[in-house]
């Protein structure tokens, strides 16, 4: 799938735009309403530098992808549970989960690869 910074997205948690921004290698949009952030998952590995490890068991989400509009699933990344596109592959974190994500970082666990990229995504969020 070919991604276009001017195909219009809109935030899975309130229906408001999302707005493009970078992050080092990720393209990620931004809903400036709510804080929620849409993040590629096809760079997220570009951006960790290693193989990701499986997400564990997922769930049915009530969030729509804003590049596919499918029914996104909720899954366990590390600590933290994300809505994920299990077509596009992207990850959409909630204004919730980026504070835990950034609360987490100050004590991490060294096993936890997932709070690793995750807190690398949300370094620069506003």
């Amino acid at each position: 799938m070919r991604y276009s910074r001017s195909v219009r997205r809109s935030c899975p948690a309130c229906s408001q735009d999302l707005y493009p921004g970078e992050k080092g290698v990720v393209l990620q949009f931004q809903c400036e309403s709510c804080r929620g952030a849409w993040f590629l998952a096809g760079r997220l590995a570009q951006l960790a530098g290693q193989n990701l490890p499986a997400m564990g068991v997922m769930r049915r989400s009530a969030r729509l992808c804003p590049d596919c509009a499918t029914l996104m699933e909720r899954a366990p990344l590390g600590s933290v549970e994300v809505d994920w596109c299990v077509t596009c592959k992207g990850i959409f974190l909630d204004s919730g989960e980026i504070a835990q994500i950034r609360a987490e970082a100050d004590t991490p666990n060294e096993g936890d690869a997932w709070l690793r990229v995750l807190h690398l995504l949300v370094t620069g969020l506003g």
